[in-house]
């Protein structure tokens, strides 16, 4: 059971890496960012990814960069949706053992109860992974004809000139 849940977190830890590495690159695209609706897609993706942190700081993987494009957002989601509810159904089942008393060692420190409330959690995540793949067709037809690969080195430029820089003149 544990080798499961293990190989689960560290499947979504990957697809979890993957999936923030690309979203520098699509936040400072300028085409995406002047697009309402794109740009609240990019930001509904950053609040997934950290949502996902929620059981991936379990374990430490490394991971080889590997660029990933929008157009590969879906396939994410699916292994990510694969990974949800499998770690679902094993919280489910840990916590029953643990209740139970087959299973007397603790999670990472978390007691039956703990092991319970990440499961919920995890449904609330598997939620919006269900809601941002519907919203994801959408997003690819907005993006289909931009390169998102520009724009980065003009929006960090902008980004130095803080509001203190300019006040101070520093």
């Amino acid at each position: 059971m544990l080798e499961s849940i293990q190989a689960a977190l560290e499947a979504l830890a990957v697809s979890r890496k993957k999936l923030t590495d690309l979203l520098p690159s699509l936040k400072g695209n300028k085409v995406i960012s002047s697009n309402e609706e794109a740009l609240a897609f990019v930001f509904d993706l950053q609040d997934y990814s950290d949502a996902i942190r929620l059981v991936t700081d379990f374990v430490t993987v490394e991971v080889e960069d590997q660029a990933v494009t929008p157009k590969e957002i879906s396939q994410l989601f699916s292994e990510q949706r694969e990974s949800l509810e499998r770690l679902i159904t094993e919280f489910t089942h840990l916590s029953d053992e643990m209740e139970e008393g087959h299973y007397t060692e603790s999670f990472y420190g978390l007691k039956a109860g703990g092991v319970r409330r990440l499961s919920g959690g995890l449904q609330g995540v598997l939620e919006m992974n269900g809601q941002l793949l519907q919203e994801n067709l959408t997003f690819q037809r907005l993006i289909k004809d931009v390169d998102v690969s520009s724009g980065i080195q003009a929006e960090e430029s902008e980004e130095k000139t803080g509001f203190f820089r300019k006040l101070f003149g520093k």
